[in-house]
């Protein structure tokens, strides 16, 4: 540490004693022997020399390696030239260049034109279809047996019905008749009131007569009342018309076709 501070200390000493008065001993000029014929020019030389102080520092030992004394030189030259005669000015001419720069215009492209369509052919006309409606198919009705003891005949089979046939035992009619103990002894038949309407007495199917169709067999019954629990195409008949049909009452329930005659 000490030996840096002895190093810093004379690298200071050394650039104070530097000569600095160069610059100011030979400003002035005489001026007085200046001629008006012949200019005289003075060129001042001032050559500055740098020195330059290498300090090796080491931790143990400081040593200090000084450069060798060079004077600094000062050459004064002294150069005699004729006063230069005003000048002429020479403006050199202007060279103006033109630039001049050709865009060419992007090539144009054009589609070729599209080939030509040849005309697709017309559709051939369908031929048109008239449809005929089928005359109405005629139902030609089989043909009834006259009932026996009555002399009467059926009608043709008019508005014939299929549904299912029972049997009751007789009583006092909706039809205002009271056909109780005629069980086995006329030919009875109550039809849906789904059919007959809510009108009991002088309904109008009350008094007329049907033909029914059964296991081959063919009768007629006279409406003297309605069935509440049958369905549209259902009848219930007396004891009497289902032995007819069926020749027995053990069946209970049959397939039945029928219709009205009148």
């Amino acid at each position: 540490m000490k030996s840096t501070v002895f190093v810093a200390s004379l690298l200071a000493s050394l650039a104070a004693a530097q000569p600095h008065g160069h610059g100011h001993a030979h400003q002035h000029r005489r001026k007085e022997h200046s001629h008006n014929k012949r200019g005289v020019v003075t060129t001042w030389v001032t050559e500055t020399v740098y020195e330059t102080v290498t300090a090796y520092v080491d931790d143990t030992t400081t040593e200090l390696v000084m450069p060798s004394t060079k004077p600094a030189s000062t050459t004064f030259l002294t150069s005699t030239t004729p006063a230069a005669s005003p000048g002429v000015f020479i403006q050199e001419p202007e060279t103006s260049s033109t630039t001049s720069t050709r865009v060419q215009a992007p090539p144009t492209s054009q589609a070729p034109p599209p080939p030509p369509q040849s005309p697709s052919p017309s559709p051939e006309p369908s031929p048109s279809t008239t449809s005929v409606a089928a005359p109405p198919a005629s139902s030609s009705a089989p043909p009834t047996e006259a009932p026996g003891g009555d002399g009467s005949s059926g009608s043709g089979g008019q508005d014939t019905r299929s549904g299912e046939i029972t049997y009751y035992a007789l009583g006092m009619g909706s039809c205002g008749v009271d056909d109780s103990g005629k069980d086995n002894s006329d030919n009875i038949v109550a039809v849906s009131s789904s059919l007959m309407g809510a009108q009991s007495n002088g309904n109008p199917m009350c008094g007329k007569t049907i033909t029914v169709k059964a296991n081959g067999k063919t009768a007629q019954a006279v409406v003297h009342d309605k069935c509440p629990s049958c369905a549209p195409n259902d009848i219930d008949v007396s004891e009497k018309l289902f032995l007819e049909l069926f020749g027995s009452l053990d069946l209970g329930r049959g397939q039945v076709e029928w219709y009205f005659n009148e």
